[in-house]
């Protein structure tokens, strides 16, 4: 009995630790297992990362669009947009007017002139699309210096709405590429970047020639004015051809030139086919036809009738 009961004992418990192993083997996870989800949680967290950055980018860029759209459709406005045409046909109808006076020798009405010529002048350098961006650049820059980036993100925003220049669009600078870059290098705060693409684009301006045309015509108003004080009036008619020529040659340049459209070269219509010439008939045989051959003349004389006959014989 006690035997009995001390085996029913030892198979209880031979049992018991089956079954906890049973279950721990069953309910724990190899080393392997583990390392596949944690690497999975963070492939999944890289991911999500990733989608939020490049959302992230994303909306910076539409406002980036939006911004430069606003400055765009701001600078196709009359109130935004100096009327830089106009401007040179203000200027050159004062340049003939200072012509003529140099010509009638009529210092006063010549220096009144010369005297609107100049702010005509300055008023054109001002406004001339190259120094526009690049008054907006040299402003974002300086910005820059001074750590006020938002300011500097407006002036570079500014610089780009001028490069839409709807009134001498000819001779506008390519900068918009770069004020773009630079406006987004901004936004991300890396300003070594962006003072960089800001330079690139400024040392565009500066090679604009329309500027350095405007700023020598400027110059020679200034002499202009000299010579009228002085009456130099040869000299005066040759400052006032250089006047022409230079503001002339930006207003050429600044005209655009409208290509005309090719003509579309008409077809010539296909040519009818020819008939084909039919077959003339044969000519027919020549029917042959007998000619009567004239009858062979009668050459045989007459003979003459006897002289009896011709006298008739008178009755006694």
């Amino acid at each position: 009995m006690r035997r009995t009961a001390c085996f029913g004992i030892f198979l209880l418990l031979i049992l018991t630790i089956a079954a906890g192993c049973k279950t721990t083997t069953v309910g724990a996870k190899s080393d392997d297992d583990v390392a596949a989800d944690a690497a999975s949680s963070a492939s999944k967290e890289r991911d999500e990362a990733l989608a939020a950055m490049t959302a992230e980018q994303a909306e910076k860029l539409a406002a980036i669009e939006a911004k430069i759209a606003a400055i765009a459709n701001a600078a196709a406005s009359r109130e935004f947009e100096p009327d830089f045409m106009n401007d040179i046909g203000v200027a050159t109808g004062l340049v003939s007017q200072l012509s003529k006076d140099a010509r009638e020798k009529q210092a006063k009405n010549a220096l009144e002139t010369v005297r609107r010529l100049r702010g005509a002048i300055s008023i054109l350098v001002a406004t001339c699309p190259a120094q526009r961006i690049q008054q907006h650049l040299e402003r974002a820059e300086f910005n820059l210096n001074t750590g006020d980036l938002p300011a500097a993100g407006d002036q570079v925003l500014a610089a780009a709405g001028a490069a839409y220049n709807p009134s001498a669009a000819a001779i506008v600078p390519d900068v918009l590429s770069t004020l773009e870059d630079a406006s987004m290098a901004i936004d991300a705060a890396d300003v070594l970047k962006a003072s960089g693409l800001i330079a690139k684009a400024r040392l565009k301006t500066t090679e604009d020639t329309s500027v350095s045309k405007l700023l020598a015509a400027e110059l020679t108003v200034l002499e202009a004015e000299e010579s009228i004080r002085r009456q130099a009036w040869p000299i005066l008619m040759a400052q006032t051809k250089e006047i022409i020529n230079l503001v002339g040659s930006v207003q050429t340049a600044a005209t655009p030139t409208i290509k005309p459209e090719p003509e579309e070269a008409e077809e010539d219509p296909a040519p009818e086919p020819k008939p084909e010439p039919k077959p003339e008939p044969a000519p027919e045989p020549a029917v042959e036809t007998e000619t009567a051959e004239p009858a062979p003349a009668d050459t045989s004389e007459t003979p003459a009738p006897d002289a009896a006959d011709e006298t008739e014989e008178t009755p006694e």
